[in-house]
């Protein structure tokens, strides 16, 4: 499902929606509304997001990985502002200023 997917799907949903309910099995299996279990995924993605890009960071230390971002289209200088806006709280590892 693509992010629009997934953006579509939740804006359609009214508030009995928002508060079905389903089981969810972490961090304890219980009982959860659509609300809680929409939050937590989020907050799962960007979380990962975050690991997914540092791993791809530091290949830059060994210059493994822009070839492969060049190839993906992705600028080198995003990834790094992804990464060290998400993993540093801002703070460019790759800077000068350290």
């Amino acid at each position: 499902m693509s992010r629009r997917s997934l953006g579509g799907h939740l804006d359609a949903l009214d508030e009995a929606g928002w508060t079905r309910s389903g089981i969810y099995n972490y961090p304890a299996r219980s009982e959860r509304s659509v609300e809680w279990i929409v939050t937590h995924t989020i907050h799962e993605v960007i979380h990962h997001h975050a690991d997914i890009v540092a791993s791809v960071v530091d290949g830059f230390r060994s210059g493994r990985a822009s070839s492969i971002l060049s190839r993906q289209g992705l600028p080198d200088r995003q990834v790094r502002e992804v990464w060290a806006h998400n993993s540093l709280g801002g703070r460019d590892p790759f800077s000068s200023r350290r």
